[in-house]
Order: C-alpha cells, then sequence, then structure tokens
C-alpha cells in the first residue's frame, strides 16, 4: 500500500493484493537454510548453513549478554535510588 503525497488527502492510492512465493525468493537471492530440491541447491558444501547456525548462536550469546548487563545495572539503579531515598528522609 502506498500512499502518495504523504499529507492528506491521498487521492493517488494504489493497492495491490498478492501472496509471497518463498521457494522463488530463496532462489533468486540465494537464501540458505531454505529447503530447496537438490536439483536448485547451488552449494552443496555446507557452508552458508555453517555460517547461518553460528550467526544465530553468536546473536543469541550477545543477547543473553546484555539482558544479564541491563538487569545488573538496574539492580545497581534501584540499591542507588534507595540510598538515596533513605538519606533524604
Amino acid at each position: 500500500m502506498t500512499c502518495s503525497p504523504f499529507m492528506p488527502p491521498r487521492p493517488n492510492r494504489l493497492l495491490i493484493n498478492c501472496y509471497r512465493d518463498e521457494s522463488a525468493i530463496a532462489e533468486e537471492f540465494d537464501i540458505p537454510g531454505k529447503d530447496l530440491p537438490a536439483s536448485q541447491n547451488k552449494n552443496t558444501d555446507g557452508k552458508t548453513d555453517k555460517t547461518v547456525k553460528l550467526t544465530r548462536i553468536a546473536t543469541l550469546a550477545f543477547a543473553i549478554l546484555g539482558l544479564v548487563l541491563f538487569v545488573m545495572t538496574l539492580i545497581r539503579f534501584i540499591k542507588r535510588l534507595k540510598v538515596n531515598i533513605s538519606y533524604a528522609k
């Protein structure tokens, strides 16, 4: 859906109904991890699959590390806030 011009009223509105063909996208852009028939699979050594798995593991590890650091920072903030409130009394 597009809206042109940006500000209302929008007389030039284009609506398109479509569906996404995953196999065509995977074939066109050579997306790893998509199940393609063996005749269409260009990379048979599995390097891209290993790269995808490694990337997913690294992303998960960084997300967990970020969550732990966020919780530690939040705990320190709450402790300091309690100390400041006790001094204010």
